[in-house]
């Protein structure tokens, strides 16, 4: 019986020294993961703040009216018929001129323009 219980005890050593293994080697993989994620996020947040730099630059050379348009419609998310009112100008005016302040920015990026 004696005999019997030792060997059930070594098995059970050797069963969780596995399983203290495991956990570790599973808390290393883990952390792996998150780090590589976390250095992805990083990557692509100094990506998007560069852009947004870049278009915010772009916008401020633009006319004044231009840079209003923009700066309502796609830095404050207004409506169209909010800015028409704000700028005491058409729904349609101000349309024609999103169109041609964004051309005016791909002017200046060397892409084709999109229609007026």
């Amino acid at each position: 019986m004696k005999q019997e219980l030792k060997k059930y005890r070594k098995t059970i050593e050797v069963l969780e020294s596995k399983k203290k293994l495991l956990v570790e080697l599973s808390s290393a993989v883990t952390t792996n993961i998150i780090n590589c994620n976390e250095q992805q996020l990083v990557a692509q947040i100094v990506e998007l703040q560069n852009w947004v730099a870049q278009m915010d630059m772009l916008i401020n050379c633009l006319a004044p009216a231009y840079s209003v348009i923009l700066k309502y419609k796609y830095v404050d998310g207004h409506t169209w018929d909010y800015i028409a009112q704000v700028t005491n100008q058409s729904v349609s005016n101000c349309i024609r001129l999103e169109q041609h302040a964004i051309n005016s920015i791909l002017d200046v990026l060397s892409v084709d323009t999109i229609a007026s």
